[in-house]
């Protein structure tokens, strides 16, 4: 469901601003406060069987997604039905046009027409979602550090680590309880290491779509 902290934030960080305004614009300001309240109160109503939350796909699930690959089907239904918000790193944008490749070049799943279509939807999902969130920056010496730190940890390669950081430390890791944000992968490796990271961790090549 969505976090109560959601709901009351706007009320509680508008005080400062309330204790500095005109006693005649006092109550046109709180009222206005307390309808985003009551919507914010409405939305957790009509989605309390359906958590508010960011769902990070990795290379593994979107490769899956995206070339409808034959295997567990709830990755799909989750993307394209009950996933609130899906993004992505740029970093596993990469990485998901190397996985749709190599099924082209080397593995002959895919026909030189579908590695091309699967690669436009691909980005342009890409386009339209994961491209406004902010990424972290990979090359910045304290996030590479904290990357290494992760790899070395659970000997995973830097691209797998930063997806763990990047669900701790990145755009929403602020979200907790039923909002905090979900890791899907059909890595287990990296399943197992996000698990370890205490990070909400989907592996969707066995179980089904979590709550």
């Amino acid at each position: 469901m969505i976090s109560l902290s959601l709901v009351w934030f706007v009320p509680y960080s508008l005080r400062s601003i309330l204790a500095q305004t005109k006693p005649s614009l006092k109550k046109h300001v709180t009222e206005n406060v307390m309808c985003f309240r009551n919507i914010y109160l409405e939305i957790e109503y009509f989605m309390k069987d359906y958590p508010v939350r960011a769902n990070f796909f990795d290379a593994s699930a979107l490769a899956k997604v995206f070339t409808k690959e034959h295997g567990p089907q709830y990755v799909n239904e989750y993307f394209n039905k009950h996933s609130s918000t899906e993004f992505t790193t740029q970093f596993c944008l990469y990485e998901t046009l190397n996985v749709l490749k190599s099924k082209w070049i080397h593995g002959g799943k895919l026909s030189k027409e579908e590695y091309l279509d699967s690669s436009f939807k691909l980005v342009a999902w890409y386009q339209a979602i994961s491209k406004h969130v902010r990424d972290l920056d990979f090359t910045d010496p304290f996030v590479f550090n904290k990357t290494k730190d992760l790899a070395d940890r659970y000997s995973l390669d830097l691209s797998d680590a930063f997806q763990i950081l990047t669900v701790k430390e990145g755009e929403f890791s602020f979200f907790a309880s039923d909002s905090k944000t979900l890791l899907v992968t059909a890595d287990r490796k990296l399943a197992d290491a996000s698990l370890s990271e205490g990070i909400k961790t989907w592996y969707c090549m066995e179980s089904e779509i979590p709550e």
